[in-house]
């Protein structure tokens, strides 16, 4: 292999240096936790008993932002710490099973990114 003039580089990523973004990722899925609960403590009007002032709630700057802020990126948080958790059980006996895992939660993730984001686009205009 030395005689070919190509020497074999090694990536900065250590096993601990793994590790600690592996922990990094995990902290996700308690931030998802926490901005889902906070997106959802004004809860909006029942638009079929109450039209007006559900039109008048999703209409709102603060409703947009909250949904936008909260919600969305409460979500992204979600998926970077399943991301996060599928990594750390590759490591374990459910190795496989934690990965297949990891890929629908996050396609089931990705699925409602895209109701909920053009939901607020709509609503917004």
């Amino acid at each position: 292999m030395a005689a070919s003039g190509m020497e074999r580089s090694y990536s900065d990523m250590s096993t601990p240096n793994i590790t600690r973004w592996i922990g990094i990722g995990l902290l996700g899925l308690p931030l998802y936790g926490v901005m889902t609960f906070f997106s959802s403590i004004d809860p909006q009007p029942d638009p079929n008993t109450h039209y007006e002032a559900w039109a008048r709630f999703v209409t709102t700057d603060g409703y947009a932002l909250k949904h936008l802020f909260l919600t969305l990126l409460g979500t992204i948080f979600g998926i970077f710490g399943t991301i996060a958790l599928g990594a750390y059980l590759t490591r374990s006996r459910a190795g496989r099973m934690g990965l297949w895992a990891m890929l629908i939660t996050v396609l089931g993730y990705s699925l409602f990114l895209t109701w909920a984001g053009v939901s607020t686009y709509l609503r917004a205009l």
